[in-house]
């Protein structure tokens, strides 16, 4: 049982510690807005100063300039998929996991009715599973789901008119972290982003409240008095002048340099484009290819159709709020799929057992 009187004492701690360190990220974040203010003017020298650098941090690399808000196309499709999973479980009755993969297309001036679906993809076979049966990672079945989304993106693109002006939308980062462990999964993965890229539908990756510094990460070389940084030498260990902004989120210094509905300038990453939006509602992250970060024409769409969406969900892209819900899987559906999966076994003759400790967890109703 857990000791309630115990927890909100642990709680009212952690509240002190939130606000004495919410009062110095404020602080922080004050200062790197005025670093900003003075260097956004001059990115492309520091663009050259990031390239001679050694630093201990990402840095973001300007690709293009900001923007106000543009006109979204009278007619044009918003694509967006997210997906959902059953993980494996050893102490159920039978080795297999389930991926649900939410598909939406939103149809605007065109006539057309909505996509509104969910697909269930269930893996059974041997070649689903690590060498000798063993079962997935939970890590390994999220980066799995992740490839679906992107391939029924392409899929969904494909299957409108090539003259359609589309956007095709993912809830979080659009890189996928760990895929280059698989080899086939990073070629599907290829092959999804290189017919999207063929069709001509720039994609992207929505971050809500996004905790990413990289933008803070070249401030932080604005900050630093040395020509050709290198933090593996820095003569300054002790309070050293990037300190002044250290771990401020990006989004902290966009807040305060963007006017509403305005987007930030384009910088580049770890092989993905990105900027910051201001929505109206908050400052959030939207992640690129490159081809589409080096293309104003296409950074405007992208940004139009965002607002827009934004607008429509009241805060958050109605695309994704709809993939989302086409995609959940909540607890009862999963106590429902395990019940009938045991009920097939059972009619094909097959003993359907599963381990003392998922008898027990079914028995509490426990996680």
């Amino acid at each position: 049982m857990l000791d309630w009187p115990e927890i909100s004492r642990q709680i009212a701690d952690m509240l002190r510690e939130r606000e004495a360190g919410g009062r110095k990220l404020l602080g922080r974040a004050s200062r790197a807005s005025g670093v900003w203010a003075e260097v956004r003017e001059r990115l492309g020298a520091l663009d050259m100063k990031a390239e001679l650098s050694r630093t201990s941090w990402p840095v973001a690399r300007p690709l293009g300039d900001g923007g106000e808000p543009p006109e979204r196309p009278a007619q044009v499709s918003v694509l967006a998929a997210d997906g959902s999973q059953i993980y494996p479980d050893r102490h159920e009755v039978a080795s297999c996991y389930l991926i649900h993969i939410g598909r939406v297309a939103l149809h605007y001036g065109t006539g057309e009715r909505p996509l509104l679906e969910g697909r269930p993809h269930l893996f059974f076979r041997e070649e689903d599973f690590q060498p000798g049966g063993r079962p997935l990672s939970q890590e390994a079945v999220s980066i799995l789901r992740s490839v679906m989304e992107r391939e029924a993106l392409a899929e969904m693109a494909g299957a409108l008119p090539p003259e359609r002006a589309m956007v095709a939308l993912v809830d979080g980062p659009l890189g996928i972290w760990g895929v280059d462990q698989v080899p086939a999964w990073r070629a599907r993965l290829d092959m999804a982003m290189g017919r999207l890229r063929e069709l001509k539908v720039p994609v992207a990756g929505y971050v809500s409240h996004p905790g990413g510094q990289e933008v803070v990460g070249l401030l932080k070389l604005a900050l630093c008095p040395e020509e050709a940084p290198d933090c593996g030498s820095c003569p300054r260990l002790e309070g050293p002048p990037c300190g002044e902004v250290d771990g401020v989120p990006d989004r902290l210094v966009f807040g305060r340099a963007l006017r509403p509905k305005e987007r930030s300038a384009a910088f580049r990453t770890e092989g993905v484009g990105f900027f910051y939006l201001d929505t109206g509602w908050e400052v959030a992250r939207v992640e690129v290819p490159i081809w589409v970060a080096e293309d104003p024409a296409l950074l405007a769409f992208v940004h139009a159709c965002l607002l827009d969406q934004v607008e429509k969900g009241r805060g958050y892209p109605v695309a994704l709020s709809e993939a989302h819900e086409q995609a959940a899987v909540r607890g009862r559906d999963r106590e429902q799929f395990y019940r009938m999966v045991e009920e097939a076994l059972v009619r094909g003759g097959i003993k359907a057992e599963r381990s003392r400790k998922g008898v027990s967890k079914r028995r509490v109703g426990g996680g």
